[in-house]
């Protein structure tokens, strides 16, 4: 399909039209917006892609007067893995989190690589009962995996916080305020998560 660009002048006795093909240009346009929006070593979005997408994800909850969930994992121990293994065994388990997380996905739903080995996983019209067992379940085929580098087992974890809610149409904040207010309990049931003791799932 021609994307076309026109632009018009007025002469004297008519117009005169200039249609420009800007299909190149808009082609490349878009993949340079894509390649912005995406984590070059897990191959998921990053954390630019998720904010983009929250004007909509708010729309689909007050149509559908759903809950929305966030899910915040956090790998476990990564800097301690990365200084005994090396990096490139850090990243191994990176893309290995990416590449379940993906798997894990309904069409519906959205898998971030938000910074470091921290993941955001967004669930439109999930409760929290279902979240936890989502999350519990990917804790559970990560931490099943067999990781061997070099030579040698590598035992890894991660730790998760969940939150969901419904949005209040009525309430004193926006809608974009109570979502931040999930995306921070969920935040601070990671912490929990952690302080109790690592490779657990935990609801803010």
């Amino acid at each position: 399909v021609l994307e076309m660009e026109i632009s018009g002048a007025k002469l004297m006795n008519g117009y005169l039209a200039t249609f420009i093909d800007v299909t190149k240009r808009n082609t490349a346009q878009r993949e340079l917006n894509r390649i912005a929006m995406m984590d070059n070593l897990t191959k998921l979005p990053n954390r630019m892609y998720i904010e983009s997408l929250r004007d909509r994800f708010l729309a689909k909850l007050k149509r559908d007067q759903g809950f929305g969930a966030y899910m915040v994992i956090d790998l476990d121990h990564f800097k301690q893995l990365n200084d005994l293994y090396g990096h490139f065994a850090g990243d191994h388990l990176l893309v290995l989190m990416g590449t379940l997380l993906d798997e894990a996905c309904r069409s519906q739903d959205c898998a971030v690589r938000w910074g470091g080995e921290e993941f955001v996983w967004l669930l439109p019209n999930a409760d929290l009962t279902t979240t936890l067992q989502r999350a519990e379940q990917l804790r559970c085929r990560f931490t099943a995996e067999n990781f061997s580098w070099y030579g040698e087992q590598i035992s890894a974890t991660f730790s998760a916080g969940c939150s969901c809610g419904r949005l209040d149409a009525e309430g004193s904040l926006s809608s974009k305020q109570q979502l931040l207010l999930l995306l921070q309990q969920a935040d601070d049931a990671l912490y929990q998560a952690k302080q109790q003791g690592r490779n657990r799932v935990m609801a803010g």
